[in-house]
Formats: C-alpha cells, structure tokens, sequence
C-alpha cells in the first residue's frame, strides 16, 4: 500500500504582496470605519438606491472571482470598493430604516462580505476550473510538483454552474460543499449522518422552527421590563465593586447569562432558518445547502467546545482568514506553532468583537459605552486558561485511551462554561438589556393578542 505523499510546508505570502494587501485592503477600510466621513451629497444618493447599491456591492466581489484572473492586480482594486460600500451603508441608514436594531441586522453581513472578499480575491485567489471544480492559485503554486493548474472557467453569469459557486463564496460563510467548509457542521441525524431530508420535510421543519422560534421570543418580550439598576454599567464589569457582589447579583448574572445566550441563538436561528426556507422553497438552493446552524447544547462541555461545535460557526472562516493572515504571514509565524495558533485564535476573536462593537453601536449603543468587544476577547483568554488545565491533568494524570469523555468530566466542564460565560458575558449583554431600543419584528403576535381579548371583554 502505498504510503501518503507528505504534506508541503505552508509557504507564506512573499512580504512585499503581504504589506500590498494589508496597505490596499485593510488599512482603508479601519480608516473608513474609524475615521470615515461621507460627503452628503453621496450619503443622500445611496439613501436614495440602497437596494442597488447594497447589491452591487455584494455582487462585485462575486464578478472578480468568476471573471478575473487569479493574479489580476484588478482583484486588490475590488477590496476598497467593498470597504466603502459597507462604509456608506453604516453612514447612511438612518436615512432609509428608521429602526436602528434592524438598521444593524445587515451590517454584519457588510463585514462578513468583506473579510470573505479579500479571503477569495487575494489571500486564496480562488477561481472555478473548467472541471467544475474550486481552485486556489496560492495552493497550486505552494504546491507546484502535485498540484497542476486548471484553465478557469469564465462562463461567469452565463453560466448556472459558475454563478451557483461564485454564490456560495460570498454568502456561504460556512463554505457548505466547498473546499473550505468549516469543521463540525452539524448533521440532520445523529443515528444516520448521511441524512438529508427530502424538500417537503425541510420546508415542514424549517417553518415549525421559525414560527416556534418567533412565538418564544415574541413571549419573552412582552414581559415586564427588568430594572435597569440590576444590569447597570459598574455592575457589568469584568471585576465589579466588592459591594455589589451578594448572591442576588451572582444570580442575576447566571440567569440573565442563560437567557441571553438562549435569546440570541433563537434569533440568529429563526433568521437562518427563514431565509433557509425561501432557499429551498423556491428551488434556488437545496436542503443539503442549509444543514443545522447550531450543535447540541450538550456539546459545550468546554469552552473550545462550546464555540465550534454547539455555536454556529457562520463567522469562523471570515475571521479565521484573515487572523491567519496576520498571524502567518505578516508576523510570518511559523505555522502550527503553539504562539502561532494562539495568536490566531486572540485575532480572530478580538475581530469578532470590533465586529459586534460597530453593529451595537449601528443599533444605538454609543461606543463610548459600548462594552462588547470584551466579551470576545475573554473567550480567547478562557481557552488559554482551559487547555493549560487540560494538558497539566494530562501531564499528571497519563494521556487517556477513551474515546468517550467521562460524565463526571463533562460535569466539572459545564460548570466552568456557565461560571466563565455569567462572568464575561454581562460586558456585552448588559448594555442591550438597559438599551431602550426599537423591536426588531414588525409585529408581536401576543400584544395582538392580549389587545383582541382586551377589546372582546
């Protein structure tokens, strides 16, 4: 039997194209997001095209790839083009959505998009083969002795084929069927992993979940307002006043920790869900295409665990690219390397945060008292704390043979995934919950309710 040929060493982005895509692509756009102001003659048109000008900008990218080749210096021009898209956007919404939580809805996607772009316009310089099939110019130059090129397709919009992938590229973030998938999708089936369930059952399933979905959160909001002195600021830090700490406040944190996470997994659900169903519902996409968002909460019996495999990992390979990229090959640290891929993982989270931070700030939060970015940063520092206790039990007490984790130690690691996230997470939910800001759904099923039997009496 013939042994595996052994995988070539990653060779970094030559320094000076590396210094190019941080200097083209990445310094314009913290600039714009920190910095940026838009003329209002320019503010006043996009509020006045916003659906065209918010498709043009996602559909750019998707062009570059389809039509361009992989070196084209043209694929670089598209980033500042995207960054000044997502940029108008933040500008001038309050022009035409009145709203400010459904202002922010969008504006992760925006960033999403970018981060994706530059990933498969220049880091990857990904095009579609003539075989149908997904390309990376960077894998086949790295490795060049196995790997020979393959003529790109340009067919592009004429093309079903090339326009379905160059789709998935961009609003994919999960990378479902492509090369770059994420790891830990969860299945349909646990019994029968090959499972995927016929349209008609997807269409029944994902509508419960959606309806069930809105009806909880409908429930929960229609309950009476907490008192914002239980979630105030000084009660929100890291390492609160020694007065405020009792077990009423202890307990409220635990609680409100659980009810946050409960909440948001509801609603990222819910909107995938729907958007899943008009997927399939109108033949554009398939039930393979949409598997589970989300893992078993039963899963997150660490911290690792609770980020890959029970949350959804729809903004992994988006921030995971590009904290490679910085990590790998502008500090140019060795991969795999301990340093390395702990200096990712703080990138990619720390990413995450800056992300969070501008949507909350879209939805009304000012920044100037906008806490988010710390809880994604924490989550960094608990996975460091996390595996130096794993591999100092392991150290002293041998490596284990099971493959099966023991319940007393998953009991010990749901314990210190709830401690860890009721101390982090008040950072980031207690601005929201004393932020009197406007519903997100248009409607609320149980006040309609409440009214009709209010006016029958």
């Amino acid at each position: 039997m013939a042994s595996k040929a052994p995988k070539a060493p990653y060779t970094p982005i030559p320094k000076g194209e590396a210094l190019t895509i941080v200097l083209a692509a990445y310094v314009p756009a913290l600039l714009l997001c920190l910095y940026g102001r838009l003329p209002e003659s320019v503010a006043s048109f996009y509020a006045a095209h916003p659906v065209e000008l918010i498709a043009g900008t996602f559909y750019l990218p998707m062009l570059g790839i389809m039509y361009l080749h992989p070196r084209s210096p043209l694929r670089l021009a598209i980033i500042p083009i995207v960054a000044l898209g997502y940029f108008a956007y933040r500008t001038a919404v309050p022009r035409f959505i009145a709203n400010r939580s459904r202002a922010s809805f969008p504006e992760g996607p925006f960033y999403l998009l970018f981060l994706t772009a530059v990933d498969a316009l220049v880091l990857r310089r990904i095009y579609l083969g003539q075989d149908g099939k997904e390309k990376s110019e960077r894998l086949v130059s790295r490795e060049s002795t196995k790997t020979k090129a393959n003529a790109q397709d340009t067919s592009g919009i004429l093309s079903w084929r090339a326009l379905g992938w160059a789709h998935k590229v961009v609003f994919s973030y999960r990378a479902i069927g492509l090369p770059k998938q994420t790891p830990n999708i969860p299945k349909w089936s646990n019994k029968d992993p090959s499972y995927v369930p016929s349209r008609t059952a997807f269409l029944v399933r994902r509508g419960l979940a959606v309806v069930g979905a809105f009806l909880v959160i409908d429930f929960l909001s229609q309950q009476p307002k907490p008192d914002p002195e239980d979630f105030s600021a000084e009660k929100a830090l890291l390492f609160p006043p020694a007065h405020t700490l009792n077990g009423a406040t202890i307990g409220t944190r635990i609680f409100s920790t659980v009810l946050w996470w409960t909440i948001l997994r509801l609603n990222i659900g819910l909107f995938y869900n729907l958007f899943s169903w008009f997927g399939v519902a109108t033949f554009l996409t398939k039930p393979a295409d949409w598997p589970p968002y989300f893992g078993s909460v039963f899963d997150s019996y660490n911290l690792r665990r609770f980020w890959s495999v029970f949350w959804h990992t729809g903004l992994r390979n988006p921030l995971s690219s590009t904290a490679n990229f910085f990590a790998y090959d502008v500090l140019r640290l060795p991969k795999g390397s301990l340093f390395g891929r702990y200096t990712s993982a703080y990138l990619t989270f720390a990413l995450s945060g800056f992300v969070h931070t501008l949507m909350d700030n879209t939805a009304g939060i000012p920044l100037a008292r906008n806490t988010a970015w710390k809880l994604f940063v924490t989550q960094a520092v608990g996975i460091t704390i996390e595996d130096f206790v794993e591999s100092t039990y392991h150290r002293v007490a041998g490596p284990s043979n099971s493959k099966s984790t023991a319940l007393w130690k998953k009991a010990i690691g749901f314990v210190w995934v709830l401690a860890w996230m009721s101390w982090t997470t008040p950072s980031w939910s207690y601005q929201n919950m004393t932020h009197d800001g406007e519903p997100l759904y248009p409607f609320s099923a149980f006040a309609s309710f409440k009214a009709l039997t209010a006016k029958a009496s």
